[in-house]
């Protein structure tokens, strides 16, 4: 029978109007304006993306095999763009491939290029923008060639008509960082929102009577129905209520016909031709659902339904009518047992027998991460795919190779004419359906494995006969244990032959995930294209070269999606969180290790004027001692100890991944670095960002022995801003303060600052310089600094600001958080850092220079004491300048700002946003106080005993991996024990009238709850709600000061809950950041993964740290406090020990 075709529509986009039946024409030709168009496709009105004015669902390309497809697009969008041909073989025309940046330059705003190709098959495919995330909103229509009437198969001679039905997702804003999850689906364009859901999403133009999708039945005739989903990020389960079908079709690849199924699941990109027999008897019943179910959460997605915002959907519906007449709903409901098959179970028209062993295997291991959507190439490094500055189809086919490519296009060569195997490796807990351009391959495997076996090759047997040909393919996700942490990884095998010489791009079909760079290209037959040569290339797509002013392959500004967009494929928000201009030489950039040499040495300063001993790094300040590398580089610092006490160094954010031992814990971690002696600490950053070190012994670190260690990005990622400053906030003391709680004298920046001489004189301090230089910083007009804050004080909490400056935070303790409002000022708790970035005054006005406040917070809820209780000179500012003249030596003259603009510290949004277990596997609560009595801190776990901790006598780092048991431990350690990979619950509660920053050593944790309750209700879980679905990551979080009376006494407790995976065996301590305070015992350790570290042993820890063990005095360590005093009452204990496990007697 003949096929009676819906596409009346067409008329409007044709500018050659044609018959299909007769196939006379050679070219069907087609003129597209890509125009911003305004639409309420679920009801909700937005600005969308459309084709001469009206929605894509219209613009459907309908040709007849053999004829020739000429499309000709004209940019009326403010933003530039380029139109994939989705299932389009492109042999001999690789050019109209339609991938920005890759195979063409973009078509610009106001430009016009003329794409043209021949279908090499008949099928359903699909056309959609490949730049940035436009068919995301609209940029997206069908594509359908017809096989000539006497090529039709069996099945298909007996449909009567034919339907196209389109699944799409609806964002209604562009998602913010993180997982994203739409808001509404679609069946061709038409579904419901909620409006009353709509109004609290501040979505105020809904209409709640939007028509849906109608399809129109006759009984007894056959349908066939051309399934395409084309969802940014949703996969479907498609069915029609009562009715059953059968799949004729995959992805344009002709199967043999299934069983009559009610339900078929197609991921994004995917299609299916589907047969529906319509009833010859209705019963009654003249409307059919029809139904397109979005599955969410694992193993779908991150996010699960309950995580949407108010009024998600995650059904669209359209109706199925047998009476044309009836506008009536349908009453159906959906079959309860499905009755499907599996995306690869299908059987082909066509069964080839592959060669058992391919010409070449690539391996592709792909993950998100914060930098993005990551791919590994054979086990090679991560990388970002970032766009090259010149399509690599033009500049390979003119001479170029694979290996000129920058390393982040993620490019693979392959032999013209070979037959390659691909394995697609997931290490994610969430499926991902990927599309290579050009190919359809056959998948021959799928299912999860070790990373070993995939690697070695030691997998299943391939399905090398009759195996399915697909053009998009779900990846499975990774095994997951119980708490869905990846246990063996997901993979899928594919196999084609490589007989098409082009750039191809393998990339995610979520089209949130490619856009983040989760893909990567294949340079297929290298020596062909450079044969071939650039000017084989159509002059259209060609021409494109110039119509940009300055780089024809910079992105322009997409204002439509409130976001601009880089060449990296990043938002602009999100890749300024992700690149560094460095604006220092690190002097080891090609190196795998950069090394230093220090030696601890005690030297004379007068940071603030005052003249004092204090602790440095080779006899200088050791503010200049600044670590930095660049990401993948490796850090070995050599420490000799010239001090009079023993020493050791802490690196704060450093994971310490399999370095357990380099953490640097006098005591826990490691013994403690004797006097004239020397260790050597090594460990890999596993991010970049800004940290710092610092001594953890004593109180060392409030005594000068600290510094910045700054990772780099790449140069290679985007750069953002011009130059960068760090800038280290400290307080000083000049004296050991007496018991009680404590105060500083001065504060300083860059260790510069002022002291009132005069009263120095009154506290015998009588070297002082009254004229101290101060800190400055040069800016240049218009330019972009980054300033890297680190709070490096032993007490103070900072509020940090510029006059006549704004600024936004970019990142949080070193987590990339998406760019705030421009503030004035932030609060910076010790221990904490931000980065932040300041836009330069283009005119200052005839005014120089600009003061610099780091302004230290005295008084309830940040100390015990107040400003006024301070000596005289007491300094709660510290200053240093801004300098617009390098020349100009006078000081500013400027002024605070008068209303403040800053951030919560927990009010951060996530650059990576992450979706928590409702309920942990463990939950620890520690409730702090200090005993004012003796002057120690103490800590009760989960309700016990109060305790001061005390140093056992042994490292319980060493002697757990030596055979011990936490329990084996004093019950001073203040040990816990959690299980290795089980998700952890931390609640800390503070009982004192001062807030405490309290940090985890190798954990950044999600915070995920902060507030006031009473100790009942924290103990017996009965707080408010958690925020599970985007907190912030951080390392060090301020548990606030108790809820107080009228006569300053506590109340409610003040708790922060912290949410981490235990994925890191070591013991790690916890402890408030406040250096006076962790020095009297305000600490716990975590024995992390016990078992695990038992299995590592002793042996497995480096020689240079076990060696300064035997150096140590037989009872250093024993019975003492972090600050090397003796308690009141001293516990004794006896510290059982395996053979040749003594780790600190003399002698070992």
């Amino acid at each position: 029978m003949g096929l009676s075709r819906i596409s009346a529509v067409l008329v409007t986009f044709l500018t050659t109007q044609f018959s299909l039946g007769n196939g006379s024409a050679d070219t069907v030709t087609y003129d597209w304006r890509l125009t911003p168009i305004m639409t309420a496709f679920d009801g909700v009105l937005l600005e969308t993306l459309g084709v001469n004015d009206k929605p894509c669902d219209e613009a459907v390309i309908e040709v007849e095999l053999g004829q020739e497809v000429e499309v000709r697009v004209t940019n009326e969008l403010y933003d530039a763009s380029c139109l994939h041909w989705h299932g389009m073989k492109q042999l001999g025309t690789q050019e109209m491939d339609g991938v920005s940046g890759f195979t063409q330059c973009f078509i610009e705003p106001n430009t016009t290029a003329v794409y043209r190709f021949k279908p090499d098959k008949a099928g359903t495919f699909w056309w959609h923008s490949h730049h940035k995330t436009q068919y995301a909103f609209g940029l997206r229509g069908p594509l359908i060639v017809h096989a000539p009437e006497s090529d039709l198969r069996d099945c298909q001679k007996e449909i009567d008509e034919e339907y196209i039905i389109q699944l799409g997702d609806i964002y209604h804003t562009a998602p913010t960082f993180g997982p994203a999850l739409w808001d509404t689906i679609v069946i061709n364009n038409r579904g419901r929102f909620n409006c009353t859901a709509a109004a609290l999403n501040n979505l105020t133009e809904c209409s709640s009577n939007q028509p849906l999708s109608n399809f129109y039945f006759k009984e007894g005739r056959k349908y066939l129905l051309r399934l395409i989903n084309m969802a940014a990020m949703a996969p479907f389960e498609f069915s029609v209520d009562d009715h059953e079908f059968q799949i004729i079709a995959a992805d344009g690849e002709p199967v043999q016909p299934t069983e009559l199924i009610n339900a078929i699941f197609i991921n994004a990109g995917q299609r299916y031709d589907i047969v529906v027999q319509a009833k010859n008897d209705t019963q009654g019943a003249d409307s059919f659902w029809m139904r397109a179910k979005g599955l969410s959460g694992l193993p779908w997605m991150a996010r699960s339904a309950d995580t949407g915002l108010p009024g998600f959907n995650d059904e669209g519906l359209a109706i199925v009518r047998y009476n044309a007449a009836s506008t009536s709903e349908p009453t159906t409901q959906k079959c309860e047992e499905i009755v499907t098959v599996n995306e690869f179970d299908f059987t082909p028209d066509t069964v080839a027998v592959l060669p058992t062993v391919p010409a070449d295997r690539s391996i592709i291991q792909f993950n998100i991460s914060a930098a993005g959507g990551v791919i590994s190439l054979d086990g090679g490094e991560y990388y970002s795919l970032a766009i090259p500055d010149e399509p690599p189809l033009l500049t390979i086919s003119n001479g170029s190779t694979t290996a000129d490519l920058p390393i982040t296009a993620n490019a693979r060569a392959i032999e013209y004419g070979k037959h390659v195997e691909v394995v697609l490796v997931n290490s994610m807990n969430e499926q991902h359906p990927f599309h290579l351009h050009s190919h359809a391959p056959w998948v021959v495997s799928s299912g999860q494995a070790a990373a070993e076996d995939i690697y070695s090759n030691n997998l299943p047997p391939l399905k090398l006969q009759g195996a399915m040909v697909r053009d998009v393919y779900t990846v499975p996700p990774c095994d997951t244990d119980d708490n869905n942490y990846c246990i063996n990884l997901g993979y899928l095998i594919l196999r084609f032959t490589a007989d098409n010489p082009g750039v191809w791009m393998m990339h995610c079909h979520i089209d949130w995930h490619m856009d983040i760079g989760l893909s990567m290209i294949f340079v297929e037959g290298e020596k062909e294209l450079q044969q071939k040569g650039p000017n084989a290339f159509s002059s259209s797509l060609l021409s494109l070269l110039g119509a940009s002013e300055t780089n024809p392959f910079e992105f322009v500004a997409a204002q439509q999606y409130g976001q601009v967009m880089h060449r990296s494929g990043l938002p602009a928000t999100l890749a300024a969180l992700l690149s560094v201009q460095v604006s220092v030489q690190l002097g080891h950039t090609n190196a795998a290790v950069v090394a230093y040499d220090w030696h601890l040495t005690p030297i004379q300063t007068a940071f603030d004027g005052v003249m004092l001993q204090t602790l440095g790094i080779n006899d200088k300040s050791s503010h200049e001692a600044h670590i930095k590398i660049e990401l993948g580089q490796e850090v070995e610092v050599h420490v000799t100890n010239e001090l009079s006490e023993p020493t050791c160094l802490h690196w704060h954010g450093m994971k310490q991944l399999g370095t357990q031992e380099m953490d640097g814990m006098s005591g826990f971690t490691q013994c403690a670095i004797e006097p004239n002696r020397s260790a050597t600490y090594r460990y890999t950053p596993d991010k970049a960002g800004t940290f710092w070190w610092h001594s953890h012994h004593g109180t060392q670190y409030a005594y000068g022995l600290r510094g910045p260690l700054t990772v780099h990005a790449p140069e290679s990622e985007t750069q953002s801003w011009d130059e960068e400053y760090t800038i280290q906030m400290a307080d000083i003391y000049h004296t050991p303060p007496p018991p009680g709680p404590v105060l500083w004298d001065s504060i300083v920046v860059n260790n510069l600052g002022r002291y009132d001489c005069t009263a120095a004189a009154i506290h015998n301090l009588t070297d002082c310089e009254s004229h101290q230089p101060l800190s400055s910083f040069d800016f240049q007009p218009g330019k972009k600094y980054l300033l890297r804050l680190i709070n490096m004080a032993a007490m103070a909490t900072f509020e940090f600001s510029i006059d006549g400056h704004e600024f936004q935070v970019i990142a949080a303790d070193a987590e990339p958080v998406v760019p705030t409002d421009l503030i004035n000022s932030i609060i910076v708790n010790v221990g904490q850092r931000y980065d932040v970035v300041v836009q330069a005054k283009e005119d200052t006005e005839g005014v120089g220079s600009f003061w610099m406040r780091v302004k230290g917070l005295t008084g309830y809820p940040w100390t015990a004491r107040a400003a006024d209780t301070g000596t005289v000179g007491f300094s709660d500012e510290g200053l240093a300048i801004i300098r617009y003249d390098s020349g100009s030596r006078s000081e500013p003259t400027s002024e605070k700002a008068k209303e403040t603009k800053t951030i919560g510290e927990f009010d951060f949004t996530s650059a990576t946003l992450e979706v928590l277990p409702a309920t942990p596997d463990d939950r620890s609560t520690m409730r702090f106080n200090i005993n004012t009595t003796i002057g120690t801190g103490i800590v009760s776990l989960e309700d016990g005993e109060f305790q001061t901790m005390i140093v056992p006598d042994q490292p319980p780092l060493l002697s757990i991996a030596s055979g011990l048991t936490t329990a084996d431990l004093p019950i001073s350690a203040n040990a816990r024990a959690i299980e290795y990979g089980k998700h952890i619950e931390v609640v800390l509660m503070n009982d004192v009238i001062e807030q405490h920053p309290f940090h985890l050593h190798s954990h950044v944790a999600w915070v995920v709850g902060s507030g006031h309750a009473s100790a009942e209700e924290v103990y017996n879980n009965k707080l408010p709600p958690l925020n599970l679905n985007g907190p912030i990551l951080r390392d060090v979080y301020t548990v606030p000061a108790c809820d107080i009376d009228e006569k300053g006494l506590c109340v409610n407790v003040g708790y922060v809950v912290l949410r981490f995976k235990a994925d890191n065996p070591g013991v790690w301590m916890v402890h408030c950041h406040v250096d006076w305070h962790m020095a009297i015992g305000m600490g716990v350790i975590f024995v992390e993964g016990e078992a695990e570290l038992r299995e590592k042993g002793p042996d497995a820890f480096t020689s240079s740290l076990l060696s300064v063990c035997k150096h140590a005095p037989s009872n250093e360590l024993g019975g003492s406090k972090l600050d090397g005093s003796t308690p009141s009452e001293p516990k004794v204990y006896d510290l059982p020990t395996k053979p040749n496990s003594v780790f600190c007697s003399v002698g070992n």
